[in-house]
């Protein structure tokens, strides 16, 4: 898929991105030996952070992975004002320090646990279909007890897409299904990206439409929807191709550029828009 614009023709205040959220494995990070971030990626988010754009990383990865990132890199550790882990835990810079949501983080771990036995129930219910699809599929049962959902792990992304096509059919209302490439999770039904995320930008006392999502894959959906939400949605041209056609959908933009190197894309628009 390709694309002839990164910015949809519409009017834009010079200051509308207050934050930008973004994702890491796929979109900040990749594309570059070492599996790093690109260095025109660190580029723009510095010169960003001196016209007073905050940054939020938001993965699925959890807290301590993201904190060792941001000390390794002196950029992040200047550029990024908040951290939303595992898709639900909220971390928010104070005083130099990331501090957690405990309110929200609390919740959001209750929630999820209390519906565990519920997840459990419904993967045990589709394991027959599951096996006979992909017979090397993966439980990762010993972890369900601690982070309160189930995760499952199929051999391909192709045969983890049929699962969630096939799974969505029959999940109870209080679940949903978040695929990140060939992983698959069973989570509590207002849990994702785009309910922490907004959560986030309450916090800091903004407002979504001043927030750029960026995200690369399925697991980003929630965040990257503008009619759900009110965030403006971008991504990188490595996305998958559902993905670029979701933000180009929601009026978002789609970089030319891929992984880091398309984040930065898209940030050095935001900035030449508050040059013009």
């Amino acid at each position: 898929m390709t694309t002839t614009s990164v910015l949809p023709e519409r009017d834009y205040p010079v200051d509308w991105v207050d934050l930008v959220a973004v994702d890491l494995d796929g979109t900040l990070l990749g594309g570059v030996p070492g599996y790093g971030i690109h260095p025109a990626a660190l580029q723009a988010m510095k010169q960003a952070r001196r016209h007073g754009i905050q940054f939020a990383i938001v993965t699925g990865r959890p807290y301590e992975f993201i904190e060792n990132l941001v000390e390794e890199y002196e950029v992040l550790e200047s550029s990024v004002s908040a951290i939303v882990a595992e898709e639900r835990f909220i971390y928010i810079k104070d005083k130099g320090l990331f501090r957690p949501d405990l309110e929200y983080n609390n919740w959001t771990l209750s929630l999820e646990q209390s519906l565990l036995e519920v997840m459990q129930g419904f993967v045990v219910s589709q394991w027959p279909y599951l096996t006979k699809l992909d017979p090397d599929v993966i439980r990762l049962d010993a972890e369900e007890m601690r982070k309160g959902w189930v995760e499952l792990v199929f051999s391909t992304r192709e045969l983890a897409k049929l699962a969630v096509e096939k799974m969505e059919a029959t999940i109870p209302p209080t679940l949903t299904l978040i695929r990140n490439v060939r992983n698959v999770g069973v989570r509590g039904s207002k849990i994702g990206k785009g309910p922490a995320l907004k959560q986030l930008v309450e916090r800091l006392g903004l407002s979504p439409e001043n927030v750029l999502s960026i995200g690369d894959s399925e697991n980003d959906l929630s965040m990257l929807d503008t009619d759900q939400f009110g965030f403006q949605a971008g991504t990188v041209s490595n996305a998958d191709d559902e993905i670029k056609q979701f933000v180009l959908k929601n009026q978002g933009w789609v970089a030319s550029k891929e992984f880091g190197h398309g984040v930065a894309e898209l940030i050095t628009n935001v900035l030449t828009l508050r040059q013009e």
